[in-house]
């Protein structure tokens, strides 16, 4: 190699000066790749003597060097940044903050090998479709209840909604629906449901008969939702999924749907009654529901009637068209010619004459123009050949105004010995004139007096007087939505009437005094009486009917679980669980002949049926048989209710609050509450409100966990006089700790439940009457102890007028 090349590489290479070239014999240095990296100072190598450093490097950031050439030193993004514009930073577990279609809220495209949705693996197609053996709790979710439509009937308009709260979809072939007596209908066939969305399940199909409902699937008749309150099961192969028990504390009104807050979609948050509200979406069948697609937002419905005449403000979505006026809404009558619509028919009433006898009715509707005691406001007094509320017809009553002495009869005292009688002089409904209508329409031996309360609450009204099966003498049909027995609680039992021959007129089936067997036990009640089994231990109780099948096992006691036959007996705990007809009895016998009047033919030992006490018990067997006392505290077992504890027995001094009967006198804790016994069926009752400034109190207890305490008041309505207040306000207040909950009845009806306040706190129910409406009648207050607290302590109860 010839020395003038290696003189042209030194000057390339260090720019040798001393020299002078022409153009000619002199290369552009520029246009080299000294680093050899691919990239020349022509190409914007911005350090051809560094091959990391050219613009096709990447930036390493904030180390001070412009790897890349492109001016500047990279820097780090930011963790919080969301650099890709899609709402996610890596803060948020964006794994990759450059793409924008990869985030955690994506949905992961399943077998393409890339984590759209940044939870650590790509799906797969064989994992997109749940078997609903593999449904855990929850991921199903009843989100919607039609139990009382109004559009049409129940028997083809009631269903209810599920909703896939997974995130994949879910195959409801073999999905369980189940009622309080177990598995009712499951499903056979395949059907998907995608992630997010919702199933509509109800008794038809058929949108021209259900009311526009679009149902997903139909059960037909296997499952009946009653109307006061029932329970609604989802589960697979006997595993649960979802559950629903609504009663009375949830929002039961006819024509509108339960709906679950959207925010409250869990399984453990739709048991509790306030999630749910009634849904104010309007059909085109004139129901109110949200049927298949996302619900109401319960926060944001309120129920508004500023006036407080049980209607809601058209401006809320109901149907009172002035709110501000209690005496306008749809329930009023129309008072013609004045210019108001009072029952918001959007027209005021209008009349062709005159109103002759000034009672507010015109001819229009007055059938006695002349007469001011007969219009449709009056009350019909029965068999008196008067149609006193212009209905077309002469009640028929108890009410005969034959009152003995004729004098009596209209003399202004009420003198046949009912309600608000002042004397029993004459017979019962003898005397109308003086004490108002007593009605018994249905003739079934119980009155109504047309909101016209008893003074004694012992009195039993009849609370269907159009019904002849419908009162307190009744024996009540479970599950079917009507109060046969008048006690205002539907009774629970294994009586639904579903047997496609209920009320043929013949006992289908198969139980007790039956005639066929061709429907379930218990599904023709209405032929057959009542099958009730009120502990739910699947053991029935027939009220006293003796069972044609001798072999059936009926309960001995339907108010303990705990007790029916076959149950395991305990002994000497004076309770018969198993039905055999007593208590079994684990113990040595006491039976030695050691009295000194031993064999003289009376009894001595001082046990049952003893003539005195001379001899220790079970020391005169001769003349008192053998003795049991398995706790060895004196008592024999007949005596002694519980043989097995011997601090109970009928020696023990008083009771002690502990929920026990501890001096065997049939009673719990009496020694303490008074008032005992004191529940739903047997209410203390208080006394009377009459004049404003009244006051009424009485003092409790809530002994034991399952305690249960009930009063009544009678109030005394004055609509006639002027500025009268008919309201009244009563608190209870309950020891600390315990939590209650009190229901509030007007003859027999529930008129409203309160539980706000938490354990330990007072809760308040006011009651306002309306104006110049008859409010008179027993109020009945039952309290609950929710949490199961236990206590000493007094709890009062306090109500003024």
């Amino acid at each position: 190699m010839s020395k003038s090349f290696y003189s042209c590489l030194a000057f390339l290479v260090l720019g040798c000066s001393g020299s002078k070239d022409t153009a000619d014999d002199v290369t552009d240095p520029d246009a080299f790749d000294v680093d050899q990296d691919g990239y020349t100072e022509s190409d914007g190598d911005c350090d051809d003597f560094n091959n990391t450093i050219n613009p096709g490097a990447t930036d390493i950031p904030d180390n001070g060097i412009d790897e890349d050439c492109d001016g500047s030193d990279a820097t780090s993004p930011d963790a919080d940044v969301d650099n890709d514009g899609d709402g996610f930073t890596e803060e948020d577990g964006d794994c990759d903050d450059a793409d924008e279609n990869i985030h955690p809220g994506m949905s992961d495209i399943p077998d393409n090998g890339i984590d759209e949705d940044c939870d650590g693996e790509d799906a797969t197609t064989a994992s997109s479709v749940l078997d609903i053996e593999e449904v855990e709790l929850g991921m199903l979710v009843i989100t919607e209840i039609m139990s009382n439509p109004d559009a049409i009937e129940d028997s083809v308009g009631e269903w209810f909604e599920i909703y896939n709260n997974a995130d994949r979809s879910i195959n409801l072939n073999g999905l369980e629906i189940s009622g309080p007596e177990g598995v009712e209908h499951t499903i056979t066939e395949d059907h998907v449901l995608e992630a997010g969305e919702y199933w509509v399940l109800g008794r038809s199909s058929d949108v021209a008969m259900n009311g526009d409902v679009p149902v997903s699937y139909q059960y037909g008749m296997d499952i009946q939702l009653t109307n006061s309150g029932d329970e609604i099961i989802l589960s697979a192969a006997g595993e649960p999924i979802d559950r629903v028990l609504y009663d009375q504390r949830f929002p039961l009104i006819e024509g509108k749907s339960m709906i679950l807050s959207p925010d409250k979609y869990d399984n453990a948050l739709n048991d509790l009654p306030d999630s749910w509200c009634s849904s104010l979406s309007a059909m085109p069948n004139g129901d109110f529901a949200t049927p298949g697609t996302v619900n109401d937002d319960c926060g944001l419905i309120t129920i508004v009637d500023d006036d407080g005449d049980g209607y809601e403000a058209s401006t809320a979505g109901g149907d009172d068209c002035n709110d501000n006026d209690a005496s306008i809404n749809p329930g009023a009558v129309d008072i013609a010619d004045d210019g108001i619509d009072q029952n918001c028919d959007g027209v005021d009433a209008s009349s062709t004459s005159s109103d002759n006898d000034g009672d507010g009715y015109d001819s229009t509707v007055d059938c006695n123009d002349n007469d001011a005691s007969i219009n449709p406001g009056m009350l019909d007094i029965g068999q008196d050949g008067i149609d006193q509320d212009c209905d077309g017809v002469d009640e028929l009553g108890l009410c005969s105004d034959n009152c003995s002495n004729a004098a009596w009869n209209g003399d202004g005292v009420c003198d046949d010995g009912g309600p608000n009688a002042d004397y029993g002089l004459c017979g019962f409904g003898a005397d109308c004139s003086d004490c108002g209508p007593r009605y018994d329409n249905d003739g079934d031996g119980y009155y109504d007096d047309e909101g016209v309360g008893p003074f004694s609450p012992s009195l039993e009204m009849d609370c269907n007087d159009n019904d002849a099966s419908i009162n307190p003498g009744m024996l009540d049909i479970g599950d079917d939505g009507i109060d046969q027995d008048c006690d205002g609680v539907e009774q629970e039992g294994l009586c639904d009437d579903t047997c496609f021959d209920a009320d043929d007129g013949y006992c289908d089936d198969g139980g007790p005094n039956a005639e066929y067997n061709i429907c379930g036990f218990g599904t023709d009640c209405s032929d057959c009486g009542a099958r009730l089994d009120n502990d739910g231990d699947g053991y029935y109780d027939d009220q006293g009917v003796a069972p044609l099948d001798t072999s059936l096992s009926l309960d001995c006691d339907d108010d303990e679980v705990d007790v029916y036959p076959g149950a395991t007996e305990l002994p000497n705990d004076g309770v018969d669980q198993d039905c055999s007809g007593a208590d079994e009895i684990v113990a040595d016998p006491i039976c030695e002949d050691t009295c000194v009047t031993a064999n003289d033919g009376v009894c001595n030992d001082g046990g049952n049926d003893a003539v005195d006490d001379t001899c220790a018990l079970g020391t005169d067997c001769t003349d008192c048989d053998i003795r049991y006392d398995y706790d060895e505290d004196g008592y024999d077992n007949v005596e002694d209710c519980n043989d097995g504890i011997a601090s109970i027995n009928p020696g023990v001094a008083s009771d002690t609050c502990d929920g026990v009967d501890n001096d065997c006198d049939g009673v719990i804790d009496e020694d303490l509450d008074v008032l005992e016994p004191n529940d739903s069926t047997l209410a203390y009752y208080m006394g009377d409100l009459d004049q404003v400034g009244d006051t009424l109190s009485a003092l409790s207890y809530m002994t034991h966990e399952n305690d249960e305490d009930a009063f009544s008041l009678y109030l005394f309505d004055n609509p006639g006089v002027f500025n009268e207040v008919d309201s009244f306000y009563c608190e209870f207040v309950p020891p600390s700790g315990i939590d209650i909950e009190v229901e509030m009845y007007f003859n027999g009806s529930l008129l409203g439940i309160a539980n706000t306040q938490g354990p330990g706190a007072m809760e308040a129910i006011q009651y306002n009457a309306t104006w110049l409406v008859d409010d008179t009648g027993t109020y009945t207050f039952i309290i609950n102890n929710l949490n199961g607290g236990e206590s000493c302590d007094i709890m009062t109860v306090y109500c003024v007028k």
